[in-house]
């Protein structure tokens, strides 16, 4: 007999808490406090279309990123990166990046390995703000990569394991009352399996039998007796199991929802405490109150009768409070969405020969037929006995998916009718994977969350922490900076908050760069600086499926194989080249107010000569062995007393003399702000800055910084697609062996829904797959697939 290998837990369970603050005491109503919590949380959602789910090493992995309002389904332009992982079975990121976001969308591309092995990999991604909630809450999608000049991983284990849950309706088992009790039976790969059992007492008296319906999962009626220890005995195959029942409480509250008409829920609230005498019921769609009702209890029950008409598309959450204003009961409802855009597509013929043109025409439409824009993505690859349809599309990830924790087993099937099992296979999973984005005890604590990670308004957030190095303690209001070496100056300070956090905002901060960290010079003691790791070290509680390769793909893995490395061969250089996005070449402080390039005027041997003789703005003040630099100028053209900033190529130099000693011929220009510049948390009082011809690492060896690699935002890689206009290209020898004939994140159709886009097929002969994914601005989603043959 086998054990389940994990033991699941109700979402009732997160509900068991102390109220630290009642609503009564903070003198608002529960819908306002959580009208006001989510007033001061935005709530984001990421979808990523791959341009498909099977890789062999060698090949990119090409993506686009729909960023959207979590509450409208809408996109948003709030945060301006998106963290996208590649994680391993164990959790372990084998690839990173950084995607910047601009108006609801972000693209990109990753370049898979040879290093790698083959298995299922977890591809996921977040903003920073979303970092504050639960990993459940990141997209997340598998991809199968295999590298077929490695031995395989091993691949499903012949002795199977199981992971049992059964979930009270509405959280809780209470003695003598009927309930709905949901139940959920999967393999170790998150697959559900169809099985059944019954459920006996102590005296092995029989008390219910149950079955499950879909992918696993299942519900039956139970009342549960007092002084009864019940158990389920579940058969498997050949495999018996036994599993404890969720603990029965003496006394407590039940909900049970059932369908009054067409159109009509009655929601059942049973009770045994005898002191109850009201409870209050709560109705949110994605966050937006569609109900908030309080009614008295008549000899422990009460009803309320819900319009569906008035809850949102998707899932509702159902929530009881009772008269203490605590939550006692909570599940899920689903709708299923009218609400679509509609995408059609067309090609000009249905089969073609090898380097023929093919033109899709594209039309989108929302659900009434009426012709809308719409900013999709599409893919066109090759569909055979290794790559397959992919499973999961933006709708059904948004409306579903992304509200739910765990694995949801092919969630599409939930759009695909209106007939009786559907409605109660959707009810099920409602039942067995409910959950939710925040805390009660967050809302009812006056709705005013604390949160540790800010949204990136603008760019990019380096996040550091700086510790006193002889008592270990965090520093605070310690002024410190980071610079990026190079002719391009990018310099960014920050002062340490009382936890010693320091939050660096870049700027157009793209590509690996070498930075480097210090403290400010007038800054007394010694300090340890640390980069904190912008990427989520948290994750989610979804199973990654089983690695499975039959037989039969043999010899097509070893075709694509040769195929995949054939195009690196003689198409590498296209495939891997990256483009740098437009970025403003001047410094963090703009145009300076005075420039020298050292050349224009009579070279000088010392630095010291340098400034003196045609530096105007810089006065060069010496004592001893010791030198120091002041601005003069400012609106009266008076001398600045304290220093100004000395940078060497972008980087703070705050011992003077080693500029001074510095060989003034390899200096190319010398860049002066003569006025005070207030930058983020720094006040200068001028800035000098030395550019070299070449970059010359010894100069900062000797600073009090220390160096970190660091990759910024990714940089741009265009698809590779080429075209076959004349006869001397159709005839070329250069082979064609793309399998991912086009790709394209920016496919946008135009205010009359129309647009059409136009590629080549390659040598590879067989079935294509056209995938058209996207949204318009109203939110709408939708997926479109099409299909034609190269012969």
């Amino acid at each position: 007999m086998n054990k389940p290998n994990k033991i699941v837990i109700s979402l009732f369970a997160l509900l068991a808490w102390p109220m630290l603050l009642s609503a009564q005491e903070n003198g608002l109503t529960i819908a306002g406090q959580f009208k006001q919590y989510h007033e001061n949380a935005v709530n984001e959602k990421l979808f990523v279309h791959t341009d498909k789910n099977f890789y062999l090493v060698g090949e990119i992995v090409w993506f686009k990123v729909y960023y959207v309002d979590g509450n409208l389904h809408q996109p948003i332009d709030v945060s301006k990166l998106a963290y996208l992982e590649i994680l391993d079975k164990n959790d372990k990121a084998v690839l990173q990046t950084k995607i910047s976001l601009s108006e609801g969308s972000g693209n990109g591309s990753l370049y898979l390995p040879v290093s790698l092995n083959s298995g299922v990999y977890r591809l996921r991604v977040y903003t920073q703000w979303m970092k504050n909630f639960n990993a459940d809450y990141f997209f997340e999608k598998p991809l199968t990569v295999v590298n077929s000049v490695r031995t395989l991983d091993a691949q499903t284990p012949l002795n199977a394991s199981y992971d049992i849950g059964f979930f009270p309706e509405g959280g809780n088992l209470v003695q003598n009352i009927k309930t709905k009790l949901a139940f959920r039976i999967t393999n170790q790969w998150g697959k559900g399996i169809n099985s059944g059992g019954i459920v006996v007492n102590q005296n092995n008296d029989t008390m219910a039998d149950f079955r499950t319906l879909k992918f696993g999962i299942g519900h039956f009626m139970f009342t549960p007796r007092a002084g009864d220890t019940c158990k389920a005995i579940i058969h498997i195959n050949d495999t018996v199991i036994v599993y404890k029942l969720p603990s029965v409480q003496e006394q407590g509250y039940v909900m049970n929802i059932n369908k009054e008409a067409e159109s009509k829920l009655r929601v059942t609230v049973t009770t045994n405490i005898p002191s109850a005498n009201t409870i209050q019921l709560l109705i949110h769609t994605r966050q937006a109150i569609k109900l908030s009702e309080e009614k008295i209890l008549h000899n422990g029950t009460t009803d309320f009768i819900i319009d569906k008409n008035n809850l949102g598309e998707g899932i509702s959450h159902f929530t009881i409070f009772n008269q203490a204003k605590q939550p006692v009961c909570e599940r899920l409802y689903f709708i299923r969405p009218a609400k679509k855009l509609i995408i059609e597509s067309s090609a000009n013929q249905q089969q073609f020969s090898s380097r023929e043109k093919v033109a899709v025409q594209v039309i989108s439409k929302d659900e009434t037929g009426k012709q809308v824009p719409a900013d999709l993505s599409v893919s066109v690859y090759k569909v055979d006995e290794i790559s397959s349809l992919q499973g999961s599309d933006i709708s059904n990830y948004l409306w579903l998916t992304s509200e739910l924790k765990g694995n949801i087993e092919s969630p599409g099937y939930y759009f695909t009718g209106h007939t009786d099992e559907m409605e109660e296979a959707a009810d099920n999973l409602m039942l067995t994977h409910g959950w939710r984005r925040f805390r009660w005890q967050d809302i009812l604590n006056n709705g005013k969350p604390s949160f540790h990670f800010l949204p990136e308004f603008r760019a990019h957030i380096i996040n550091a922490k700086i510790t006193n190095t002889a008592t270990g303690l965090p520093a605070p209001d310690v002024l410190a900076y980071l610079s990026v070496p190079g002719k391009r100056v990018q310099l960014y300070g920050s002062k340490s908050d009382a936890a010693g956090r320091l939050r660096f905002y870049t700027t157009d901060f793209v590509g690996a760069n070498e930075i480097l960290l210090q403290p400010d010079g007038k800054t007394e003691g010694s300090y340890k600086i640390e980069i904190v790791n912008p990427f989520s070290e948290k994750f989610s509680s979804a199973v990654l499926p089983a690695f499975e390769l039959q037989d039969k793909i043999k010899d097509p893995l070893i075709d694509n194989n040769v195929s995949v490395q054939v195009q690196n061969v003689f198409s590498g250089d296209k495939l891997k080249q990256l483009y740098s996005p437009a970025v403003d070449s001047n410094g963090f402080y703009g145009a300076p107010d005075n420039s020298y390039t050292l050349d224009d005027y009579v070279r000088f041997s010392t630095m010291e000569e340098v400034l003196r003789e045609y530096v105007q703005e810089v006065l060069v003040r010496r004592q001893k062995e010791n030198f120091r630099l002041m601005i003069s100028g400012g609106l009266e053209n008076k001398v600045f007393l304290d220093d100004p900033i000395t940078l060497f190529n972008g980087v703070p130099v705050f011992e003077t003399n080693k500029i001074m000693q510095y060989d003034p011929h390899k200096v190319h220009r010398i860049e002066v702000v003569k006025r005070r510049y207030f930058y983020g948390s720094s006040v200068l009082n001028g800035i000098v800055n030395f550019t070299t011809y070449q970059p010359d690492p010894a100069m900062l060896s000797g600073l009090n910084a220390v160096v970190f690699d660091y990759e910024g935002v990714q940089f741009e890689r265009e698809f590779y697609s080429p075209r076959y206009e004349t006869r001397e290209q159709l005839l070329g020898r250069m082979p064609d062996f793309r399998n991912v004939l086009y790709w394209s994140p920016a496919i946008r159709t135009n205010a009359q829904g129309k647009t059409e886009f136009s590629f080549y097929t390659s040598d590879q002969k067989g079935q294509y797959i056209v995938v058209l994914q996207g949204m318009s601005a109203e939110g709408s989603t939708g997926e479109e697939l099409a299909s034609f043959i190269v012969k």
